[in-house]
């Protein structure tokens, strides 16, 4: 999401019990990464949906809404696919021609339908996200009704009471995980731009979750060396490039029955793109290589969104 997921004023603390869900009423209907015969991604955005959400890119990339056609003998070459192979799975023996930039991997369809048949969200949500789109920069980055839901349930499932979360933006995620949150649950929520954390503030104040997340302001690093102990959940959406310091960091600092989630560790594709060698590509492959390999964890990489990889601290 920005230039270091920021932390700083706090706001309030956690009493209540488990709250009244709050999640925005809005589908999406975003497309998956590779092409069939072409083997190419395009640039373009699917905005039709069930009430006009539009797919979000991944949180730290302020330039485009995602990564130009990708050819498929780059992918090839990467995954070491045999020549004459153009994909996997029904949508590419389809040859399903429109793929998205936006920060999805699955088939428009499929994403559509799994919108559709996700519990809706109440009405708060809904604002929040109207005003999102009108008045902050990259709307895109908003969490929608799959992947809020989703985070959601694993902190209900896990019971988590202390939850970190790098990456506020507008709020919508902070306020989808303390629908979750069990009796003296607490989120605390990083955010580095001032009028990001003003707009989550002024939705926080207006929810059922008011005493249940504070909004830090101000460098991420910094404020996960200021909060003590262990936490139950972290979910990291923050700045590419600094990907690698948060996980080391706070790996050390997930409780013995906690739970990480790493959003945007496919990258719109991009990880698969021997030609891209910006910084935050690099980083968020160099994670994934590293996760796959550290013996000090179990992790597993889902196709939410654009790569949600979960990570638990190995017995």
């Amino acid at each position: 999401m920005r230039s270091l997921a920021g932390l700083g004023s706090n706001e309030r603390r956690a009493n209540g019990g488990q709250a009244a869900s709050l999640q925005e009423p809005v589908g999406q209907r975003p497309a998956p990464v590779l092409e069939g015969a072409e083997g190419t991604r395009r640039a373009r955005h699917q905005l039709r949906g069930r009430q006009g959400e539009v797919p979000r890119p991944a949180r730290g990339d302020r330039q485009a809404h995602g990564p130009e056609a990708l050819p498929l003998g780059r992918v090839r070459r990467r995954l070491r696919l045999p020549r004459g192979v153009e994909g996997h799975g029904a949508a590419d023996q389809r040859g399903q021609a429109h793929r998205s930039a936006s920060p999805v991997i699955v088939p428009d369809e499929i994403e559509a339908y799994a919108a559709a048949h996700t519990t809706p969200p109440l009405e708060l949500l809904q604002e929040l996200a109207d005003e999102t789109r009108a008045n902050l920069r990259a709307p895109q980055m908003l969490t929608g009704t799959i992947e809020g839901r989703f985070l959601e349930l694993l902190v209900f499932g896990l019971g988590a009471k202390r939850v970190l979360e790098l990456g506020t933006y507008s709020g919508y995620s902070s306020l989808s995980m303390a629908a979750g949150l069990p009796e003296g649950g607490h989120i605390d929520t990083c955010e580095a731009d001032e009028q990001h954390a003003e707009v989550a503030r002024r939705y926080i104040a207006q929810s059922p979750h008011a005493d249940r997340i504070t909004v830090h302001l101000g460098p991420a690093l910094d404020t996960i060396q200021q909060l003590e102990g262990e936490f139950d959940f972290v979910f990291i959406d923050a700045d590419k490039e600094n990907y690698l310091n948060y996980y080391e960091a706070l790996l050390p600092r997930l409780a013995p029955n906690g739970l990480m989630a790493i959003d945007n560790t496919l990258w719109s594709g991009r990880v698969l793109d021997d030609e891209d060698d910006s910084e935050g590509t690099r980083v968020i492959r160099e994670l994934n290589d590293r996760l796959a390999a550290d013996d000090r964890v179990v992790a597993v990489q889902l196709t939410v969104r654009d790569g949600v990889t979960l990570v638990r601290r190995n017995a």
